[in-house]
């Protein structure tokens, strides 16, 4: 009897996207230096890191949810509701300790999302590109 083994994404995706996640972050954290009130980039810097720290969360939930070896998926679905509930507590706690600009916060939270959106599509491009062509070689038949 096979187990069905879903797709999973490689280790080079998530790393990608983590790296463009940190480089987007950095921009964005340094125009806001340059250009913004102290509140605004403060939340847009706690946002960020909350995102990185949920997106490296979600990887490794997901991983052990989609691994038959790795125990029960019941334990991962219980561990992604008390990520859930983490999150959301740091939200409220960063909020109300910190009184960060709220819009920058919740532009810091999507940055991860938009980086994994970046990665996906950069990759997608990539591998579906046509190798280039030789302006010297004879047309094809």
């Amino acid at each position: 009897m096979s187990h069905y083994n879903p797709p999973r994404a490689p280790a080079s995706v998530i790393a990608r996207t983590e790296r463009t996640h940190l480089g987007l972050a950095a921009a964005a954290v340094a125009v806001a230096l340059a250009f913004a009130a102290p509140a605004f980039w403060t939340g847009l810097l706690t946002g960020a890191l909350l995102g990185a720290a949920n997106f490296r969360a979600l990887a490794f939930l997901t991983g052990r949810m989609m691994d038959p070896e790795h125990g029960s998926r019941h334990a991962a679905i219980g561990l992604l509701l008390v990520k859930f509930a983490v999150l959301a507590g740091a939200i409220g706690a960063v909020l109300t300790w910190f009184e960060p600009d709220g819009l920058a916060l919740l532009l810091g939270l999507t940055l991860a999302p938009l980086s994994l959106a970046v990665t996906i599509s950069l990759s997608s491009k990539s591998a579906t590109s046509s190798p280039p062509v030789n302006p010297l070689a004879p047309p094809a038949a």
